[in-house]
């Protein structure tokens, strides 16, 4: 067997000064048990050392568990996954063609990034952010295509999802997950709230190349995400807990739809069950989903037919390049596959081949003109600035070129190379929209 501990002493403390991150928790699940392991600090300003019981955000992840709960209730026959939305929640202005299998497969249509964007105008002076709320706010929006025509990660998907829980159980978010995951499971040491957290040892975020902590509160008021993202990102959790969850899904405790495909995300090796990444690697599947807060980054990772898992939790907004790094290695070394290489450039389509305008991903737009060598020049156009409105920091595109006929790749700069972009077509072939880390951005209309 693989050395676990020597492999991750490694490899981890170099990236963790590399990109700036001052805390690394990593959990693995092997056939032979747990393994827990903790670098670097909680905080720089009043380091403790970061043990398998140290709490960190762990944003999208928490997505995960409204699937096992919904996918328990379909089981009982307490709701169908196709049933429609409104069914259960009447009055709640929603589009009635919602089912609450496309809530849980992003393809739903849903605005995904309203309420981060409006976050501090709709939080403003203690206004209420229950899960209810959340949904109203949500409803009426534009959708961004019609329900179950196309694939687009929709946070606002999964807060519609966890009011359905609360609705068809008559219970509060916050005490269905503790009742029916968190205790069952043995994960004593995962909180939905700050004041649970508080007596605990907490990884703080932090940003910076040089690292240090990120005392801005970003777009929720403070430290803790509101009450209505809790479904969708607000679970704090340890690396001991997490790879307790990762075996309770891994036994057959969970249901199994939960990780039988649904749809494509992006070609036939890339899929996506209830929430969860399905990717075939090698081929081995790979489940596996991501959280991302403002700086704490997570990854969790699945491969049912090893019997093995893996955590990784960080406390820097870089940590998602240590996570990859460390994937890579802990997939080499202890599942023996190799992860995919960067995607490189390929043939052009011969029509419809045209790459201008721009294109709207919430907090910025892409602006595409056509390059002289091939492909086209890429401008992130910032909006200006608005009172009651939080943007986050977009990607770094400069140059994209052709992979397919439907497919581009990030050629500069040489940090994002490698990276596809799904391009999506109305029926006459036209270019209506990109979709990027799994978020469409539609053609602009003005």
């Amino acid at each position: 067997m693989t050395d676990i501990s020597g492999l991750l002493t490694e490899i981890v403390p170099p990236l963790m000064r590399g990109w700036g991150v001052p805390g690394v928790g990593v959990g693995v699940l092997t056939p032979e048990g747990h393994h827990h392991f903790g670098f670097g600090v909680t905080n720089v300003d009043h380091p403790l050392p970061v043990d398998e019981r140290t709490l960190f955000q762990i944003g999208s992840v928490s997505k995960t568990f409204v699937a096992a709960m919904l996918a328990e209730l379909a089981g009982a026959g307490r709701l169908g996954l196709d049933d429609l939305v409104v069914d259960h929640l009447p009055g709640s202005g929603l589009d009635g063609r919602i089912t609450v299998r496309h809530l849980l497969t992003h393809s739903s249509g849903l605005s995904g990034d309203h309420l981060i964007l409006n976050g501090p105008r709709l939080l403003a002076d203690g206004a209420d952010d229950s899960i209810a709320t959340g949904v109203a706010h949500i409803a009426g929006l534009p959708l961004v295509f019609a329900p179950g025509t196309d694939y687009s990660y929709s946070n606002a998907g999964l807060i519609v999802a966890g009011r359905l829980l609360e609705v068809v159980t008559g219970r509060r978010y916050a005490d269905l997950v503790r009742d029916e995951v968190l205790e069952p499971t043995g994960m004593s040491h995962t909180f939905t709230t700050a004041d649970e957290a508080i007596t605990h040892r907490v990884a703080a975020p932090h940003r910076g190349e040089v690292p240090e902590v990120a005392r801005a509160a970003g777009w929720q008021r403070g430290w803790q995400l509101p009450g209505w993202d809790v479904p969708g990102g607000g679970l704090v959790s340890c690396v001991r807990d997490m790879l307790r969850y990762a075996e309770h899904h891994l036994n057959g405790s969970a249901s199994a739809e939960l990780f039988t495909p649904q749809r494509e995300r992006s070609g036939p090796a890339e899929r996506i069950g209830l929430v969860w990444r399905l990717d075939d690697v090698d081929g081995v599947r790979l489940v596996h989903h991501g959280g991302l807060t403002i700086g704490y980054c997570t990854q969790l990772c699945l491969v049912p037919e090893r019997g093995a898992a893996f955590v990784l939790l960080t406390n820097g907004t870089s940590g998602d390049r240590i996570n990859q790094e460390v994937r890579t290695s802990l997939l080499r070394e202890l599942v023996g596959i190799e992860p995919e290489a960067p995607r490189r450039p390929g043939l052009a389509p011969t029509g419809g081949t045209e790459l201008t305008g721009e294109f709207d991903a919430t907090f910025y737009r892409m602006e595409l003109t056509p390059h002289p060598d091939g492909g086209a020049q890429v401008r992130i156009r910032r909006p200006q600035p608005q009172p009651g409105r939080y943007y986050l920091e977009p990607p770094s595109i400069e140059r994209v070129e052709w992979r397919g006929p439907d497919e581009l790749v990030i050629t500069e700069p040489a940090a994002e190379r490698g990276t596809p972009i799904d391009v999506r077509r109305d029926s006459a072939g036209a270019i209506t929209g990109l979709r990027l880390r799994d978020r469409l951005a539609p053609r602009a209309t003005e």
